[in-house]
């Protein structure tokens, strides 16, 4: 009997010995480090609320900085423009900025500058803040909403298609909505909304203008400088359905809004000394200052007492 049960002891110990129980340590190891590895891919790959603005396309002088406090060097196709870095073109220059993954486009006309301070998801929708410093940029917006920050006012888009223009010399911004819902407001609250067809403009100092019919120039603009534009239409504007400058009504500020405004808007430039041998020859121009020179009452800035 007591040879017996060491018979089965024996066999017992000999099982244990081979059962797969010894080999867990090994396997526990491997899993583990497979999952590691996969924990730390997971971590690199983009989620669906990381976003990204990436320059896919340039055109001759196009910079680009980092950040608000870096200076411009010369863009390559590809680069990313990281929250608070910066896209400026020449006077030769385009560009377009894709927002990813939602699709938005934005399209970066010449003598442009521009921020980008915001590029988050609120609720699970992309949410943009871009800064234009100065110049011209065309917004494709595909999901979510877009701001356009400027000097002396803020456009908006919703789900739609929009352009703004802000002109340092003039410190005209200027917002035109070819589809859907926008809005342009000044930094005081003054909002005006903005549907199809319909533009508007703030000058220093006074309110956003009513609504007024987009223009022909703009929309032949828009057909020229945004190539992606069938996209996002089912239909494409006919530039001849819509007006010329001179049967726009002109709104509130006694003037209409600029067209085509960037093949004309300049860098911002320093300002020139006071010529102080021209002192004495103001006097006979009735105050009439800045106002007085070449072209300077064409569009009535500094006259709109009423």
């Amino acid at each position: 009997m007591k040879k017996l049960f060491s018979v089965f002891l024996l066999l017992a110990l000999l099982l244990g010995a081979c059962s797969p129980g010894a080999s867990i340590p090994t396997a526990t190891a491997t899993q583990t480090s497979a999952a590691t590895e996969n924990a730390a891919t997971e971590t690199i790959l983009p989620t669906p609320s990381t976003r990204t603005a990436v320059l896919t396309k340039i055109e001759n002088t196009v910079s680009m900085r980092a950040t608000a406090s870096d200076a411009f060097s010369a863009a390559t196709t590809g680069m990313i423009i990281p929250t608070n870095g910066g896209v400026e073109t020449g006077s030769d220059g385009r560009a377009r900025l894709d927002l990813l993954p939602d699709g938005t486009i934005v399209r970066v006309g010449p003598n442009s500058s521009f921020n980008v301070p915001e590029l988050t998801v609120v609720n699970g929708q992309p949410k943009t803040t871009l800064e234009l410093v100065f110049g011209k940029v065309y917004i494709l917006l595909n999901g979510g909403s877009l701001d356009i920050k400027t000097p002396i006012g803020i456009a908006s888009v919703r789900g739609s298609v929009l352009s703004v223009v802000y002109d340092p010399a003039t410190k005209r911004v200027t917002a035109s909505c070819l589809e859907g819902h926008c809005a342009l407001g000044d930094e005081q609250g003054n909002e005006v909304p903005l549907t199809q067809d319909q533009a508007s403009f703030i000058d220093p100092g006074k309110l956003p203008v009513e609504p007024i019919k987009v223009e022909r120039s703009e929309v032949q603009d828009w057909l020229d400088q945004v190539p992606e534009m069938p996209g996002f239409f089912q239909v494409l504007p006919d530039p001849q359905n819509y007006s010329t400058p001179d049967s726009v009504d002109k709104g509130n500020n006694g003037s209409d809004p600029s067209s085509n405004p960037d093949m004309t808007i300049q860098k911002p430039a320093e300002k020139p000394k006071d010529k102080v041998k021209d002192k004495g020859n103001d006097k006979g121009r009735n105050g009439g200052g800045h106002n007085g020179g070449p072209g300077g009452g064409g569009n009535g800035h500094g006259h709109g007492g009423g």
